[in-house]
């Protein structure tokens, strides 16, 4: 199925007045009537009057649709005809305004019934106007991002095209669409008037600032679920538009919103991308702190990142494994070869946004569960170590219960071997001309032991 969400604009009335010169001045009469009017009974009389004129434009004396009456339906019908004859269903997105919303009745009552379009569905946004500009960037794009968030959560992105035409629609708000469209990755398109040929915007190499993620998310979560934020965590959330205060209540933006279900199901990503950088960052670290033992000294040897073949025949990948003497993996064969008084310690780094749902915990111990049985010998295996990052800072208090809970499940499914969790302490402290990932690169970091309290 093709999705196409199209913005709407007022080119209809615009291209009638035009074209239709015996109507021009009625039509324009028409259009500054609604556009001031405030009565409801006044709009809907105007916009009959107005509708019924246009209706005797668009459909011509063979009973056919006039496609160049307006940039939405001659941008959709080109796009139609180059996509050999797909079965689409339109978005109108609209704008809150009487005019626009009588031009998107107007496009739905006219293409509804093509039998290339299997819906037609309008989408009016609340404050997504270009005149009063605080309130297009207080309700309006927020409003506009939520409901592009609900026509998301309503696809099935594996089987579902999205794309977002941008012919029509107030250009006021065509760069917050197109950050829309870049973030999630749905094709932009547009036509100019002149032309029968439909340019595309490509996806170009955007995505979600993940560290700045990492830090904003906490706060987000501890708000949905009704905890307390510092002041700090209030202020980089309010500059960020992701929370708003009503009578010293903070609520969830809808910005927020839609940034809390991307991180969610976009973490993955994150922790492939960032960990991948913690991982090297660690690298680093245990090269000039070797991995100690409470009891036993030093576990100075490390290898990192590797795979090891389990009994199922299935790999197994570890961040890290350390030993009290020399590693000897087989690469072809994937997997260790020990002596008989060699040690192993396992080592997972993770994002502490792992411990945020009971889920991505659950999913943690098995992966855990799964790494014990790299060592066939269970004896050999000295202790897990689980090492937590985030860039949002003190998360440990934030993470007490989470950390409590996972400790109970890890030591049920662990049973005889002992697991330690880390934290990874960061200075963040940066200036404003530098961005954080220059900081984290360039700073040392701290790898402390979260105990029982």
């Amino acid at each position: 199925m093709i999705k196409v969400i199209t913005t709407v604009g007022t080119s209809i009335f615009s291209n009638a007045i035009e074209e239709i010169e015996s109507k021009s001045k009625s039509i324009i009469n028409y259009c500054n009537q609604l556009e001031t009017a405030k009565n409801e009974a006044i709009i809907k009389t105007i916009k009959d009057e107005l509708e019924n004129e246009i209706n005797k434009w668009i459909i011509n004396q063979d009973g056919n649709l006039n496609w160049s009456a307006s940039a939405e339906l001659h941008s959709l019908k080109c796009f139609y005809h180059e996509h050999e004859n797909p079965e689409m269903l339109i978005y109108l997105i609209v704008t809150d305004t009487p005019i626009c919303n009588l031009a998107s009745g107007i496009i739905h009552n006219s293409i509804i019934k093509e039998e290339w379009i299997k819906n037609v569905k309008t989408v009016i946004v609340p404050g997504l106007q270009v005149i009063n500009q605080n309130e297009a960037i207080d309700t309006g794009f927020e409003n506009l991002f939520s409901e592009i968030n609900t026509i998301l959560e309503g696809s099935d992105l594996k089987k579902d095209e999205i794309y977002i035409n941008i012919t029509g629609g107030y250009k006021g708000i065509t760069p917050m669409i197109t950050i829309i469209a870049q973030l999630y990755g749905f094709t932009l398109f547009y036509k100019y008037k002149e032309s029968e040929e439909i340019i595309y915007i490509p996806q170009f190499p955007i995505q979600m600032d993940w560290i700045k993620a990492e830090q904003l998310y906490p706060g987000l979560a501890a708000i949905r679920s009704g905890n307390s934020i510092s002041e700090q965590e209030r202020n980089l959330l309010l500059a960020n538009k992701l929370i708003k205060i009503r009578n010293n209540r903070i609520d969830i933006s809808k910005f927020g919103d839609g940034f809390i279900k991307y991180v969610e199901n976009n973490v993955e990503v994150a922790t492939k991308l960032i960990g991948k950088m913690v991982e090297l960052k660690l690298m680093e670290y245990f090269t000039q702190n070797p991995c100690e033992d409470r009891y036993n000294g030093y576990f100075k040897m490390f290898i990192h990142s590797i795979e090891i073949k389990l009994k199922d025949k299935s790999l197994c990948e570890l961040d890290f494994i350390f030993s009290n003497s020399k590693i000897k993996y087989l690469e072809d064969e994937k997997a260790l070869k020990g002596t008989p008084n060699q040690k192993f310690i396992i080592a997972e780094c993770k994002s502490a946004l792992a411990l945020d749902s009971k889920d991505r915990r659950n999913n943690l111990v098995k992966q855990l569960s799964r790494q014990i049985q790299t060592i066939p010998d269970e004896s050999k295996l000295h202790e897990m170590h689980l090492i937590l990052y985030s860039f949002y800072g003190d998360y440990k208090k934030r993470l007490h219960n989470d950390i409590k809970s996972l400790k109970k499940n890890l030591a049920s499914s662990l049973k005889s071997v002992p697991i330690r969790i880390f934290k990874i302490e960061i200075d963040l402290v940066h200036k404003r001309d530098r961005h954080i990932l220059d900081k984290f690169i360039s700073n040392d970091i701290k790898l402390i032991e979260i105990l029982e309290e």
